[in-house]
C-alpha cells in the first residue's frame, strides 16, 4: 500500500548503525537519489519506480519523500507521469529515465524547487543510467556511444556536446576522471577536464569481469571498484561480485581484491571515505570497510528484502552522500528504508 509509514529502530550488529525507518512505496521500485532544498536545508530521498516503464504509464514515476526528520519521514510529492528507472538531480531540476536501451522515449525534467510541486519543465532523449556532475549529464545507453549534455546553459534543455566511446552501461564523474563501464566490454577512463573533449586515458579490462555494470572510484582515486551484476550466471560463477583495482598507474591497472557471494548478486556500490555502501539485491544493504583496499571488510548488513538467493530483486539503489549522514536504500518491493550509520555522520560527504 502506497504511503503507508513503518518505524523501526532496528540494529543489525551495534548502535552504530540503526535502520530508522521504513517507507513503502508503489510497485517496481527503483534508484534513489538525494535532494537538499537550499532554502530550507531540508533533506529529500527521491525515489524512482515503475521498471522500464516510459513516461506516461500510471505504474511509473517518481515519489519525493521528506527526510529532514528521518524518524517521521514524509511524502511531499508523487509523480506519476514520468519514467522512474534512473534519477538524478542538478541545481533545483530532477532528472528521470526510463532505462531503456534503444527507445526513443522521452527523460524528463521537472523542477523541484518546491518539492511539493514538482512542475514539468522539459524533456530530453532516454538512456539507461546517467550521472551528473559540474553541470554536465553522462548518459549511458547500453547499446550506442556514451553520450554528454551541457545543462550549464539551460538546464531545461539539455545539449549534446560530445558522443563516442564503448556502449557503456553506467558511469561516474570524479575530479575530471570519467569511469565508463561498458557492460561486456571494459571499464574506460576518461579525462574530461573538458567534457566536450574526452580523451582517453585508460581502460580495466578482465576476462572474469562477465558485465561491467556500474563502480565507483576512492577519494584518492587510486582505487576503482567495478560491480559485475552477471558473477552469479550458470554454469559457473565468475570469481567475484565486485573487484577493486589500483589504477594510479593509469597504463596498467592492477586487480587487488574482490568479494565473492553466490547466494546474493550485487548491483550498484558507492564509496564515501573509508566505505563502500552496496545494494546487494536480495541481500539488502551491505557496508565494507575498505580502509585496506587489499582486504575489504563486511562491517555492516540489513537485508531489505524478504526474498533470498541470487536475482534481481530487493535493493536496487543506496545513497549515502545527505549532508546528514543518514543512508537511503530502495528496495524493489519493500520501499525506501532510512538507515543512520554512525561512523558516516560528520564525514561530510560529497555529493555528486
Amino acid at each position: 500500500m502506497f504511503g503507508v509509514l513503518l518505524f523501526g529502530n532496528c540494529s543489525k550488529k551495534d548502535d552504530t548503525f540503526i535502520r530508522l525507518a521504513v517507507v513503502e512505496m508503489p510497485d517496481n521500485v527503483n534508484d534513489v537519489w538525494g535532494y537538499v532544498d537550499v532554502n530550507t536545508d531540508k533533506e529529500y530521498a527521491i525515489v524512482g519506480y515503475g521498471g522500464f516503464n516510459p513516461p506516461g504509464v500510471d505504474n511509473s514515476g517518481v515519489v519525493i519523500v521528506d527526510v529532514t526528520n528521518p524518524r517521521e519521514p514524509e511524502i511531499v510529492a508523487n509523480v506519476n507521469t514520468v519514467a522512474g528507472f534512473d534519477v538524478k538531480v542538478w541545481q533545483n531540476y530532477l532528472y528521470t529515465i526510463d532505462g531503456s536501451s534503444s527507445s526513443m522515449n522521452d527523460g524528463s525534467i521537472l523542477d523541484i524547487s518546491d518539492p511539493a510541486n514538482p512542475v514539468l519543465a522539459g524533456k530530453f532523449r532516454t538512456g539507461h543510467n546517467m550521472f551528473i556532475q559540474d553541470g554536465y549529464m553522462y548518459l549511458q545507453t547500453g547499446s550506442q556511444p556514451t553520450r554528454i549534455y551541457n545543462l550549464n546553459n539551460k538546464p531545461t534543455d539539455p545539449f549534446l556536446v560530445w558522443s563516442g566511446g564503448v556502449d557503456g552501461h553506467d558511469s561516474m564523474v570524479f575530479n575530471d576522471r570519467l569511469y565508463a563501464f561498458g557492460a561486456s566490454g571494459d571499464t574506460d577512463i576518461f579525462d574530461v577536464s573538458n567534457p566536450e573533449s574526452p580523451l582517453l586515458l585508460g581502460a580495466v579490462s578482465d576476462p572474469n569481469i562477465r558485465f561491467h555494470h556500474s563502480g565507483w572510484v576512492t577519494e584518492d582515486q587510486k582505487y576503482l571498484f567495478i560491480c559485475d551484476e552477471l558473477a552469479d550466471l550458470p554454469p559457473k560463477p565468475a570469481p567475484f561480485d565486485f573487484t577493486i583495482w589500483n589504477i594510479s598507474d593509469i597504463d596498467n591497472p592492477t586487480q587487488v581484491s574482490g568479494y565473492a557471494d553466490v547466494s546474493a548478486t550485487v548491483h550498484n556500490l558507492y564509496v564515501v571515505g573509508d566505505f563502500a555502501y552496496v545494494a546487494y539485491y536480495n541481500a539488502g544493504l551491505r557496508i565494507f570497510d575498505i580502509n585496506d583496499p587489499a582486504n575489504p571488510r563486511l562491517v555492516e548488513e540489513f537485508d531489505t528484502s524478504s526474498q533470498s538467493g541470487p536475482g534481481f530483486s530487493g535493493a536496487f539503489g543506496v545513497y549515502p552522500f545527505s549532508p546528514s549522514g543518514n543512508i537511503f536504500v530502495s528496495d524493489e518491493s519493500t520501499g525506501l528504508h532510512i538507515f543512520s550509520f554512525t561512523k558516516l555522520a560528520g564525514s561530510n560527504p560529497v555529493a555528486p
